[in-house]
């Protein structure tokens, strides 16, 4: 539990360090008109039963970490638009 929570305050402590200096602002990879915006989720949530069992059940705290990545590509007149992610479960 103590890693489990370690791992989530380090995800969080560097999500907040790699933001830009103004506040609120997003900034994008650009490569030429392609706009590259990668992006990273944590969740945290707690299951009671996680073995799905009516004898014994058995709790635990599940993290669940999901990178992304979003491409941008502004085509006239309209804006083709690409995203992935892939989520992790541990």
């Amino acid at each position: 539990m103590q890693k489990v929570s370690a791992f989530v305050a380090a995800m969080v402590a560097g999500v907040f360090l790699m933001g830009s200096s103004s506040a609120g602002a997003v900034q994008n990879i650009k490569w030429g008109k392609l706009e590259v915006h990668p992006f990273l989720s944590v969740e945290e949530r707690y299951d009671d039963n996680i073995f799905l069992s009516a004898a014994d059940e058995t709790g635990s705290a599940i993290t669940q970490t999901s990178p992304g990545l979003s491409l941008n590509l502004p085509v006239i007149p309209n804006r083709l638009k690409l995203k992935g992610m892939y989520k992790y479960d541990n």
